[in-house]
């Protein structure tokens, strides 16, 4: 009878000991390791909104981020993830943004990449309009094309010195974003009042919009990338150098 009592007792212990594997509470929200723990989380929990997101660390790797991504936008919840705990080498190209139906994200307000990360590939957030913060980690060294295109609620975005790539409209339409902060010793870009440059700032990358009314591009610039100015909506003017001295002047959208 004992015997029966402790078999009982250890089996118990198995299926509490695989339970809480998959779903912790970590003190400052949910822990999960796979996307249907995330769903079935984020489902059990009541109705929010984007200024008290849910917070859920996650354990994953590079092949789930389409699941994660339904996980989210199905549950119609506002949440913060941290996958700073997770193996994953890379944001791939279309990360949170579901290809079968062309929606992105809206419902991630925050995220925390790993360290192992080191690249964040094209049109990774694009169109994640709840995004507000995103924490780069040291290890990145580059960000693709359109990354973070549309993400307009994103307000500032800190690129460490380990960047030496930013693809073309990275930050395009990301109309609340009032300053770029790029590392003092960064080798491949240099910023200036939030607006990035490359490393000799001949070239103007992007001028984030929306709360700066005028704007004098230096002399030192003698090219121009397109979209520059995008979504730039309380933009009044902008001084530009003398045009014998630009080489590469694109179309500047505002």
């Amino acid at each position: 009878m004992k015997n029966t009592i402790k078999v009982a007792y250890f089996a118990l212990a198995l299926v509490l000991g695989f339970s809480t594997a998959a779903c912790q509470d970590n003190g400052g929200g949910k822990i999960v390791n796979s996307a249907e723990a995330l769903k079935e989380y984020l489902d059990s929990q009541s109705a929010n909104s984007p200024d008290k997101p849910i917070k859920v660390a996650m354990n994953t790797n590079n092949l789930v981020f389409k699941d994660i991504t339904t996980a989210i936008t199905s549950s119609g919840k506002y949440v913060s993830l941290d996958l700073s705990g997770s193996p994953i080498t890379a944001v791939p190209d279309y990360a949170f943004v579901d290809m079968d139906t062309g929606e992105s994200c809206t419902g991630l307000i925050g995220i925390i990449l790993p360290n192992s990360v080191t690249s964040i590939g094209f049109v990774a957030f694009a169109r994640c309009t709840g995004l507000k913060s995103i924490i780069i980690p040291d290890s990145v060294t580059s960000i693709g094309d359109a990354a973070f295109s549309g993400c307009i609620s994103l307000k500032n975005v800190t690129i460490p010195v380990s960047v030496t790539s930013i693809g073309d409209a990275a930050f395009a339409d990301c109309n609340d974003l009032t300053a770029i902060n790029v590392a003092n010793n960064n080798t491949a870009y240099s910023s200036q009042a939030g607006v990035l440059y490359n490393k000799d700032k001949t070239t103007l990358l992007v001028y984030p919009g929306g709360k700066t009314g005028t704007f004098t591009i230096p002399d030192s610039v003698t090219s121009i990338e397109s979209r520059a100015f995008a979504s730039c909506t309380g933009l009044v003017s902008v001084t530009i150098p003398d045009k014998r001295k630009m080489t590469h002047f694109t179309q500047l959208q505002g």
